[in-house]
């Protein structure tokens, strides 16, 4: 099964062909294997049926919210951030990621990231890396959010959600959601997934 023009079902891994491992009337699994590393075989399962979840699936019951509503600093009750250079978070960044107010600011209503060209930290360039982590997990909800990503070359900005045991269950096997914009093709949104979320619903 190859996808064109590079697409994919779930994390680029610079894959777009994926070997058919089964399927039936209902049901079909799949591989993809990133760099020729059989170790790093993902595996995708597709299914007509919808997953069995518990709890309530109405999920109605507002457990956290962050309307931006106060200008200055995020609130450092919700959000942490992550400090240095961005190439060690595995994308090759050459930003240095800061909490400077230059770099992230609550304005207007407003979360405001600026990524700046500057020397900074070795870096050429200055941005900031807002987590959750720590601050709110939940295990069944929905997930509600509002952004405006730029446009523009050399620019990827992604909002994520990852589980809370990311630091001990290795990836590929850590289940995330994720929302990319990619500058070159600014109308798409590759997959889902989230991080500078706005509300989360129980």
């Amino acid at each position: 099964m190859t996808f064109s023009d590079n697409g994919f079902m779930g994390y680029y891994i610079g894959q777009s062909t994926y070997e058919i491992l089964s399927i039936t009337d209902n049901r079909m699994v799949v591989r993809a294997v990133m760099g020729g590393n059989s170790s790093l075989a993902w595996y995708h399962t597709f299914s007509t049926q919808p997953p069995v979840q518990g709890g309530d699936d109405n999920f109605d019951n507002l457990v956290w919210q962050d309307n931006f509503d106060t200008d200055g600093a995020p609130n450092p009750a919700n959000w942490g951030y992550d400090i240095g250079l961005g190439g060690g978070w595995g994308n090759n960044e050459v930003q240095y990621y800061t909490d400077a107010s230059s770099n992230v600011i609550v304005q207007g209503g407003m979360l405001k990231i600026t990524a700046k060209k500057e020397n900074f930290g070795g870096a050429q360039y200055t941005s900031a890396r807002l987590k959750s982590e720590n601050k709110f997990d939940f295990k069944y909800g929905k997930v509600e959010f509002r952004a405006k990503l730029p446009t523009g070359g050399g620019t990827w900005p992604a909002l994520w959600m990852l589980g809370a045991n990311y630091a001990t269950n290795a990836w590929p096997f850590l289940w995330r959601n994720r929302c990319d914009g990619r500058s070159w093709q600014p109308a798409k949104c590759y997959s889902r997934h989230f991080a500078l979320s706005r509300k989360f619903w129980r």
